[in-house]
């Protein structure tokens, strides 16, 4: 039990450490029975490349040979005239006199005139032969010896695989054997005159004895493509490369004999090497994970999230494909966006170009392409690089919006452009956007994103770490307790900060008291919500079961965030319904200021627009000001005004506030238990029945019955000046003023009031003489039930 709760109680990203060390360490034993398996066919790609230097030593020898001894029949009538035995003319003149007049008199005498001339002509023939030699050995020299050269260099075999690599400029995996360990897999590149050569294999030349470096690859045939002898780092003009490509051409039919050895070599080969880019993404995952504890403490971002974009991050560094192209960090402000990109480089390793709005627009048309020009050029010289673009809803408004301009499409335009066309390659540039709109962002931009990341408000857990370090930073020597956890629920770091630094710029004397930080909690949330004063449900009469829920209600809503880890969720709205004057709004406002939430109060001259599709935008503005409040009670009264049942007679501007409505209650953009929907109506029989469904709760807020007309008045009576028995008085008016709303009592008591101070200032003007009497009630009653008539 105990080792299953400290499981359940470790932290996302420590599980996932756990499970990539567990993977690793799988993946390093696997690797060895694959690079095992693998190394059973090495020996026999050995036993080809040595037989294939063999024929290559013979063959080179045979054709050395005979360019030799054509040079040799070519230099025949040079060597005639014994011109190849000298230069020297003397020389030559006493050769020739030698042999054809010196040695046929000399041998005469012994062995008579005939042979003597045969002896002379043998001798001739022996120095032309001899001169033949000696020319053709001088004319071949040369060729003689690069083809001895050709014959001594190694050879290996090499084989490319079907899909293009993920290196820029290198689009070819090869494996190549023999070779060292570390050269076994190559990216390799080839002119495109040789066209695509994907499954390709090859025989490899390596120049001067030298195993890594390549002199020239033969290709060999396959699918009806011929043999090619393709240069790697041979000099072409230098060489004899014409003898060259016809030897290698000549031994194509027999380097094919053993070419099977590489290729059965290589499909063991290409997963052994998957297994050990597996292991690499693996370890770089590991150290990533290890690092997050110390480089990102002071980052307020859920793990998951943070762990989705560092795994992209990653797959950018690595080059491996696909590679994306661009993350889009989107939510509330102050929730640290610019930080995290930051952080991001500075995990990459790369470098980084901030830019906003201002850096990219320019100030006359046909100017903001060159500055977006500039940008990516400069990304690209520095590559890799990340581009972060701050608010880049202003930047990239959609086009032909009411949001963009001229500059803004030519911006847009280019932006697109410069991605596209020259980012095509891996590991170039990575787009990071932040955004607290991205609904007006550019659709064009929008897909290019490879993720689009919610960098939403912190949670407990973060807020507690942000509070510790902001306490830590500002020496406030508090406890960050649960209460002051729960209440900072939706605020974002940066309001945190702020939080701190009011407390310690409103306390100079460094005297710091928990309840000073609850106020300023709820005033920092209260910024830009509907001003609600503090009420309490003393202040609402309502019979009690119906008191109980709301008092529960406010409970949840205050603990939304620790009921979902409980997996229970929140109600996303109630319909509050009954009579006009009921004490609906009240009800909201003392809702929203006894569960300590954010409050905004929404009429529906707010909702609904003057033109077309302005009305659903601002529905979405209203809950995204809701969200950056959040937790928050959005309270739309009289909402059958502008919620109407759709396919009637309703206008097309209900039907753009339906929809989006629906949109913002099914959770498309809005986060459980973080923006609640109090809705009131006096006719919900006129509201849109799938708006209707959404509201998980009705609850009916009917007229008051005698009970609650007496409280109504005893509460309102009770803060005037009166010269009667309140309760008495009370208990009269109410039954007689059966079928009056909270509204209809408090005008009763208004006008009353009215007819006391007229009454007051008649007889003088003294403000302290003002009663209010049983009679201005009895009065105010008659006309009450004569405006009823």
């Amino acid at each position: 039990m105990d080792n299953n709760s400290s499981a359940e109680q470790e932290s996302y990203l420590g599980q996932q450490l756990n499970q990539a060390k567990s993977e690793l360490s799988e993946a390093r034993e696997s690797l060895q029975k694959i690079k095992a398996e693998t190394f059973e066919y090495y020996p026999a790609v050995e036993a080809a490349a040595h037989k294939a230097e063999l024929i290559l030593q013979n063959y080179t020898a045979i054709k050395a040979n005979a360019v030799r001894e054509k040079a040799r029949k070519d230099s025949l009538l040079n060597a005639l005239t014994l011109k190849p035995l000298s230069q020297n003319g003397i020389i030559l003149a006493l050769l020739w006199g030698c042999i054809f007049l010196l040695i046929p008199f000399f041998a005469k005498a012994l062995i008579g005139s005939f042979l003597s001339y045969i002896l002379a002509i043998t001798v001739y023939v022996f120095l032309v032969r001899k001169g033949m030699q000696k020319e053709g050995d001088r004319k071949s020299k040369s060729e003689v010896e690069s083809i001895h050269l050709l014959g001594q260099c190694k050879l290996s075999y090499m084989h490319f695989g079907d899909k293009e690599s993920s290196e820029k400029g290198y689009p070819y995996k090869a494996i190549c054997a023999p070779a060292s360990e570390k050269n076994i897999s190559k990216n390799w590149r080839i002119s495109d005159k040789s066209g695509k050569v994907f499954g390709a294999d090859f025989v490899v030349f390596h120049g001067l004895n030298q195993a890594d470096n390549e002199f020239a690859i033969l290709l060999m045939p396959k699918d009806g493509q011929p043999a090619q002898f393709i240069d790697i780092n041979a000099n072409t003009e230098a060489w004899n490369w014409p003898i060259y490509k016809q030897i290698a051409l000549d031994l194509v039919p027999e380097f094919s004999q053993d070419i099977s050895a590489v290729q059965v070599f290589s499909e063991h080969a290409e997963a052994w090497v998957r297994a050990y880019e597996y292991i690499a993404s693996l370890e770089q995952r590991f150290k990533t994970l290890s690092d997050v504890t110390q480089n990102w403490s002071d980052v307020a971002i859920e793990e998951e999230t943070l762990d989705r974009v560092l795994k992209l991050v990653d797959l950018f560094v690595s080059g491996r494909k696909p590679s994306p192209k661009g993350i889009l960090l989107y939510g509330p402000p102050g929730t640290g966006k610019t930080l995290i990109a930051r952080k991001l480089a500075k995990h990459a390793n790369c470098h980084f170009e901030a830019v906003n709005i201002s850096d990219l627009k320019a100030g006359y048309i046909g100017q903001t392409a060159p500055k977006v020009k500039e940008l990516w050029e400069r990304c690209r010289e520095n590559a890799p690089t990340l581009l972060f673009v701050d608010e880049c809803e202003s930047a990239f408004a959609k086009r032909g919006g009411t949001d963009n301009d001229a500059f803004g499409n030519e911006l847009v335009q280019t932006f697109l452009s410069e991605w596209d066309g020259f980012n095509q390659a891996s590991g170039k540039v990575l787009v990071i956007a932040a955004t607290n709109r991205h609904d007006i962002i550019d659709n064009a931009i929008l897909s290019r994103f490879t993720a689009s990341v919610e960098i939403g408000l912190p949670n407990d857990q973060a807020r507690k770490r942000i509070l510790e370090n902001e306490f830590k930073e500002a020496e406030i020597a508090l406890e960050v307790t649960e209460d002051l956890v729960t209440e900072t629920t939706g605020m974002s770091g940066r309001d945190i900060h702020t939080l701190v630094a009011t407390i310690v710029a409103e306390n100079i004397n460094r005297e710091f008291k928990p309840e000073n930080l609850i106020e300023q909690v709820r005033k920092i949330r209260g910024k830009g919500s509907t001003q609600v004063r503090s009420l309490t449900w003393d202040d609402v009469v309502l019979p009690s079961e119906t008191l109980m829920e709301f008092q529960n209600l406010g409970k949840e809503l205050k603990n939304a965030e620790k009921l979902a880890k409980l997996g229970i969720s929140t109600p996303k709205g109630i319909l509050l319904y009954g009579p006009p004057g009921t004490g609906k709004t009240q009800i909201a406002r003392v809702l929203a200021s006894q569960s300590g939430l954010s409050f905004i109060a929404a009429a529906t001259s707010d909702l609904k627009a003057n033109f077309t599709g302005q009305s659903g935008s601002k529905v979405k503005q209203l809950f995204e000001q809701a969200r950056s409040q959040a937790p928050c009670i959005v309270f739309i009264d009289e909402i059958d005004i502008v919620a109407g049942a759709r396919g009637g007679k309703n206008d097309n501007f209900t039907q753009e506030i339906v929809g989006q409505m629906l949109q913002e209650l099914d959770g498309v953009a809005t986060k459980e238990g973080q923006v609640f929907l109090l809705a009131a109506s006096n006719h919900p029989e006129n509201i849109d029945g799938a708006l209707m469904s959404r509201l998980e709760r009705k609850i009916e807020i009917g007229l008051p019955d005698l009970d609650a007309r007496v409280k109504i008045l005893v509460g309102m009576l009770a803060k005037k000046p009166t010269d009667f028995d309140i309760n008495a008085v009370a208990q009269e008016i109410a039954e007689n003023s059966q079928g009056y709303s909270g509204r209809d009592l408090n005008s009763l008591v208004t006008r009353a009031t009215r007819r006391a101070v007229s009454r007051a200032m008649q007889s003088g003007d003294d403000i302290e003489s003002i009663k209010l009497n049983r009679s201005d009630l009895e009065k105010s009653l008659d006309i009450g039930v004569l405006n009823e008539a």
